[in-house]
């Protein structure tokens, strides 16, 4: 592969299926938290009943929308297994918890610029929580992450990438919404690297870097800076598999619902994987909040 002089490359990935499609699919299952029997609420004293309102968590009381993006078949480059299971899961999983969602399986740079440029229009129709989940071929280049659409060419220049793929700037620019409370960046990418590391002078060490954080935004990484993540050897990624279990948790903070995945991801990668995340969130979001 040939590289301009002072180039340089660092590669990260994820996953995905066939097919390029555009799926709106409204909520099917509403997942209720438990409600507490009326004859123990009123067994409990007073004082006791106040101490415990405090700590509930405030219900959803606004719109909530996503989009979803796997990304598996590629063309030019090597495909992901697992990256278009994992968009799959997320969007079911999503939509139990309240979430309108756009989904998109193996999507060209076109179809993916399309979606998050609609995407932005719909948060700023009275959006409560946005979240964008991308599953696939991710690359860091200059500090810079750039998500990989399925017709991406094989690049041989690093001034190439904004041409072909998609950057993560951009996207965070279009959710910079002030009416969205809650703006959620999950990044399942970072797997294999789908060029020849030889033929770079500096292969890196792969991964995405960490970006800034607008104000009122959350961002999950599968992994932590610069660290690559597994596709895994089942029908879903460590990071995703453990992250669709716990966001159906009730009382959780989205801090909280990181962590545990963290645990869970720790435990399965022999600690090789450590899922990371970034905040500028000025309240607290919960996918199921206790009533």
């Amino acid at each position: 592969m040939k590289r301009r002089p002072g180039g340089r490359f660092e590669w990260c990935l994820a996953k995905i299926e066939f097919k390029p499609e555009i799926a709106t699919t409204a909520p099917e299952t509403a997942i209720s938290a438990p409600q507490t029997p009326s004859k123990l609420a009123s067994e409990v004293p007073a004082k006791m009943q106040g101490r415990a309102s405090a700590i509930e968590t405030p219900p959803a009381t606004g719109k909530r929308i996503a989009l979803i993006i796997g990304n598996s078949k590629y063309q030019k480059i090597p495909p992901l297994r697992n990256a278009g299971n994992d968009a799959e899961l997320m969007a079911s999983t999503l939509e139990s918890v309240g979430f309108r969602v756009t989904k998109l399986i193996d999507a060209t740079q076109k179809q993916m610029n399309v979606a998050i440029s609609k995407f932005g229009n719909d948060i700023r129709e009275d959006a409560e929580a946005s979240l964008f989940y991308y599953s696939g071929h991710g690359v860091q280049v200059k500090g810079l992450n750039y998500l990989i659409p399925v017709d991406v060419p094989r690049i041989e220049v690093e001034s190439d990438f904004p041409y072909y793929t998609l950057d993560v700037n951009n996207l965070l620019k279009t959710m910079k919404d002030p009416e969205s409370q809650f703006k959620i960046v999950i990044l399942d990418a970072c797997r294999d690297d789908p060029f020849d590391p030889s033929s770079r002078s500096t292969s890196g060490s792969g991964g995405l870097a960490a970006v800034n954080v607008p104000k009122g935004t959350y961002i999950a990484y599968a992994t932590q800076p610069g660290n690559r993540s597994s596709d895994g050897l089942g029908k879903h990624s460590p990071f995703t598999a453990a992250l669709a279990k716990v966001i159906v948790r009730p009382g959780l903070r989205l801090e909280d619902v990181l962590m545990e995945t963290r645990i869970s991801v720790l435990n399965a990668t022999g600690n090789r994987q450590q899922p990371w995340d970034s905040s500028s969130l000025v309240r607290p979001f919960y996918f199921v909040p206790t009533r």
